[in-house]
């Protein structure tokens, strides 16, 4: 467990007082030599954040990986730590232009080590996509042929806009296989886009109205008021909501009813 609060888990807690508990014991009161050195061993990994990367299994924030990235103090032992392991990254979309600059700097050290990446995202732009499929790739897209697969489709041309993803599906999982040429199996596409259904008891139909005024909006909401119903007006800047509930004070709807919430409040 690698992250600024895990000694706040008590699970993770009790693994390192168990070690401690052995290092202060007799031989004769310990369970046995196995599990003595094993929590010996959990003990030592868990003692810093950059000796949780060795782990054969770590769990952490992903700043601990990207120090990796960065000419900062024990980088080689981070990028040690992280050799030839599968890298899980989690909500990746939310990553700034600073942080996904450094994720793909250690996404491309990665590759090279002979690394693999499962990277998890729901809102994650096409753009920002289609440069990590590149990243693995490891060469300009065109001198990839497109192949087809039965069970997933592939580009339909890597050539066809020097794009190397296309598919806008969602869910959509995406396998890219960097140097196909090495790889025993020659219908191994460099690419392959599979759209994925979702499951039938989350799946929802919703209808979607468009409102192209802001008059349109607080008729609606006015309207919602009078029937007894709730109703959620979201804008982008907070001089925006405070206007936005200024125009909805004037449609008649008692002060009480209508709560505005944004980052200015004190919580």
């Amino acid at each position: 467990l690698a992250h600024g609060s895990k000694n706040m888990n008590e699970t993770f807690r009790r693994l390192v007082n168990n070690a401690n508990a052995y290092e202060d014991s007799d031989s004769a009161s310990q369970q046995t030599i196995g599990d003595e050195i094993s929590s010996q061993c959990h003990a030592w990994f868990a003692s810093s954040n950059k000796r949780a990367l060795l782990a054969d299994i770590g769990v952490g924030t992903i700043d601990q990986a990207l120090l990796a990235a960065l000419p900062k103090k024990h980088q080689p032992l981070r990028l040690f730590g992280l050799h030839h392991k599968v890298l899980i990254f989690d909500e990746i979309h939310s990553a700034d232009s600073y942080m996904f600059e450094l994720l793909t700097s250690l996404l491309a050290v990665h590759l090279h080590q002979g690394g693999h990446a499962i990277l998890l995202t729901a809102t994650l732009s096409l753009d920002k996509r289609e440069a990590l499929a590149k990243l693995w790739l490891d060469k300009p897209s065109s001198e990839y042929d497109s192949q087809t697969n039965d069970n997933a489709t592939s580009n339909d041309n890597f050539k066809n806009g020097n794009r190397a993803t296309q598919c806008k599906h969602f869910p959509l999982a995406t396998q890219v296989t960097s140097h196909t040429e090495l790889l025993p199996d020659n219908d191994i596409a460099p690419v392959l886009e599979a759209p994925i259904d979702s499951p039938i008891r989350v799946a929802r139909h919703l209808a979607v109205d468009f409102l192209h005024s802001v008059d349109d909006v607080v008729h609606y909401i006015a309207q919602a008021a009078q029937s007894n119903q709730c109703a959620v007006w979201v804008r982008n800047t907070v001089s925006d909501a405070i206007k936005a509930y200024e125009l909805v004070l004037q449609a008649s709807i008692p002060a009480e009813n209508i709560v505005l919430f944004h980052s200015r409040f004190t919580l």
